[in-house]
């Protein structure tokens, strides 16, 4: 690599140079064109940022995990801060998300999106810088890392803050890989360099990816004892964490072929890259001719030039077998979820710049080759935003209905204990928590569409229990099943099971009718967190049901339903 001052010369990558032994001596560029380049890049960049937060961004709220982090876990206990989340180490994360909690409560997602959109654009601005020190010429750098910043295939690492944990993790790597590049031994500048490495892995287990794809940067432009910090010290850090918190888990046993793994692995950070099927074999066909004409060329340049856009495709090997060993479960389609495709894109695209710039630099007319990266910036900035479960409504839904139910006056008296917002991923969320945000002026004052009175009568007047006393003797089975409980009353329900992946989604769906048995609202209460539900409130007419339309099993005590 060499110094951001001293790169290509021409505004798109023509190379000059000249073989002096094993250093390769390059034309210096314009400085006209580093300029526009970078003005260019900049005002993209502030461009995407008025795209996100005005378009796919405006109207997103806390989903899943993030709960776990405000609703869950208790800031006053040091455990909550070291604890693990689904084997990651998160403490950095769950620092940012406790910060504006206290300053914003929730009552707006703006501040935690920016959060990410920051660690994001910091991601994308490494990249460049990345590629630029890699030799790659100013408008082939910019128009290279522009994919990722719109980047549609892996929008829930830009749109959904709690990606923080993901994206952070890729920005203070790649800024270890970056504060590493010098020549020499400085350990006033491997310091702060490791400590990027360990800040990496306490954002999450990404960081380890991150961390070695730095050392065997180190490694190759500077030896394996310079090395050994980078990847030792960040390694044993997490290490000394993974073993206290016994954060390893039990593992899976089941997994899916490796090479089916490997193949949807390529499939899918091909076509994010490229924006589309038919552009991702071309896009394959101009890396491979790359690393073939520097090869044949200058070889040394693969130490040198090539040395941090190989790390990162090695860490993204890297990637790719983890996610196998921890995921594959899921069928090769696990290593498709954008958060995935995310991280596998930023490991990917320096390969892609240096591969179009080598081509580039020796053949005028490859400059042709940079309408694939514009296109693929064009087709991935339309899909920004369409990945479930943020297009399908219920983010939105379930939003307004804990605006409604924290504001509402009924729930004063209620057990605190009580989870008033359905879903597997809402189960942190409880009436007594709502409560003191609310209390704390940390809730919006009022939902963003309206929500019917007897949508929260329903959320909040019926108590889940988990009771290992035995089902009553009194029981209906049918498709559906009519009750008129009264306060106390105490009904167990069953029905087929029904599983996603590792998640147990059976349930039932309670509905409160009128006379006529017209639908006045809905909920669903997931078997998981228990077959009992109690009466609070007077007056309901309520039918019981299976999502699939199959039998369901309700038994009540006292009299028969």
């Amino acid at each position: 690599m060499v110094s951001d001052g001293d790169l290509r010369d021409s505004s798109l990558g023509r190379v000059d140079e000249l073989s002096q032994g094993t250093r390769t001596t390059l034309t210096p560029i314009r400085p006209t064109s580093e300029r526009w380049a970078a003005i260019a890049f900049g005002l993209y960049i502030a461009a995407s940022w008025v795209f996100i937060l005005r378009g796919p961004g405006a109207e997103r709220w806390f989903f899943v995990d993030e709960w776990a982090f405000l609703a869950e876990r208790d800031p006053g206990d040091l455990a909550s801060w070291l604890a693990p989340h689904g084997g990651h180490w998160v403490t950095i994360p769950y620092a940012i998300y406790r910060g504006l909690f206290a300053a914003f409560g929730l009552t707006s997602y703006v501040p935690y999106l920016v959060a990410n959109l920051v660690a994001h654009t910091m991601v994308v601005m490494l990249l460049r810088s990345i590629m630029r020190r890699s030799g790659v010429a100013p408008w082939t750098a910019t128009i290279v890392a522009s994919v990722l910043m719109l980047f549609g295939p892996g929008s829930d690492g830009i749109l959904s803050a709690f990606q923080i944990a993901f994206t952070a993790a890729v920005a203070f790597g790649l800024g270890s890989l970056v504060a590493a590049d010098f020549s020499g031994r400085s350990w006033r500048r491997d310091i702060p360099a490791v400590a990027l490495g360990v800040a990496a892995v306490m954002c999450s287990a990404i960081g380890l990816v991150l961390v070695i794809a730095v050392a065997l940067f180190v490694a190759v432009r500077r030896g394996w004892w310079a090395a050994l910090a980078y990847g030792a010290v960040p390694v044993g850090v997490f290490l000394v964490w993974w073993i206290a918190e016994g954060a390893g888990g039990t593992g899976i046993p089941v997994r899916s072929s490796l090479w089916e793994w490997l193949v949807a692995a390529m499939l899918s950070a091909t076509v994010a890259l490229a924006g589309a099927p038919v552009l991702a074999v071309a896009l394959v066909m101009v890396v491979i001719a790359g690393i073939a004409t520097a090869l044949a060329t200058r070889s040394t340049a693969l130490r040198t030039d090539w040395a941090a856009p190989l790390s990162l495709a090695a860490g993204w090997l890297l990637l790719v077998l983890t996610l196998w060993w921890t995921r594959s479960w899921q069928g090769p389609e696990g290593i498709a979820v954008p958060r995935y495709t995310y991280v596998s894109g930023a490991l990917l695209l320096p390969l892609t710049a240096s591969a179009l710039n080598e081509l580039a630099g020796r053949w005028r007319a490859a400059l042709a080759l940079l309408v694939l990266p514009l296109t693929a910036t064009a087709l991935n900035a339309s899909d920004m935003g369409n990945k479930p479960p943020f297009n399908t409504g219920q983010v939105a839904a379930d939003r307004d209905l804990m605006v409604a139910i924290g504001n509402s006056p009924q729930i004063q008296d209620l057990p605190a204990e009580l989870k008033p917002i359905p879903g597997w991923g809402n189960v942190a969320i409880t009436l007594g928590w709502l409560r003191a945000v609310a209390g704390d002026g940390k809730l919006p004052a009022t939902p963003l569409r309206e929500v019917s009175p007897e949508q929260v009568r329903l959320s909040v007047g019926l108590l889940q229990v988990k009771d290992s006393a035995p089902r009553p003797p009194l029981c209906r089975s049918a498709q559906t099943v009519r009750l008129a409980p009264r306060p106390g009353d105490r009904f167990w329900f069953d029905t087929p099971t029904r599983t996603t992946a590792m998640i147990d989604l059976t349930s039932v769906v309670v509905s409160s009718v009128d006379g006529a048995g017209q639908v006045l609202a809905q909920r669903a209460f997931l078997r998981s967190e228990g077959s009992w539900l109690e009466a609070l409130t007077p007056g309901f007419r309520l039918t019981v049901t299976s999502p699939g339309g199959a039998p369901v099993t309700v038994c009540r005590t006292g009299a028969g339903p």
